[in-house]
């Protein structure tokens, strides 16, 4: 590992561990012990931290290595997810449905209501959300052109 690498709050913490070993173990006295943690917490580079411990016996050496991170799980499902997305795909469907069959004399402005409807309960899980706001969107856009249509029909 380089010298110049900058380090983060885990390696710091890592070496102040071996200090408090280190004060514990009596190789630091109280005074050494304080000024050294000042200087790791003051610590920008992997160089600044080996020279806190580089006197001290192997033991209580710090070797820098990678700081693993733990991978982000995906979060599982839970119960209300895996309701909802069905209803998010079926208000996608009507909300296409709705925009197909908007000059049908409202057949599109009841299917546009209907994907509304169903689409809302997917708002609330996150793996739905998309598709219920595609299937909303939709939908609306179905009603407002069967609307559109029916006014236009009723006015000629």
């Amino acid at each position: 590992m380089n010298l110049r690498e900058r380090v983060g709050t885990a390696q710091r913490t890592q070496v102040l561990d071996l200090l408090s070993q280190a004060l514990e173990q009596g190789y630091l006295d109280l005074g050494e012990y304080e000024s050294r943690m000042s200087a790791v917490h003051g610590a920008r580079f992997v160089g600044d931290l080996t020279s806190q411990v580089a006197d001290l016996p192997r033991q209580l050496r710090w070797y820098p290595y990678p700081v693993p991170v733990a991978p982000i799980a995906p979060r599982p499902a839970t119960g209300s997810d895996q309701r909802a997305y069905p209803w998010a795909v079926v208000s996608v469907v009507l909300g296409g449905l709705s925009l197909f069959c908007a000059l049908c004399w409202g057949i599109g402005g009841v299917l546009g209501v209907a994907a509304i409807l169903l689409g809302r309960p997917g708002l609330k899980s996150p793996s739905s959300y998309p598709l219920a706001v595609i299937g909303i969107l939709l939908g609306a856009a179905g009603l407002t052109l069967s609307l559109l249509t029916i006014l236009l029909f009723v006015m000629l």
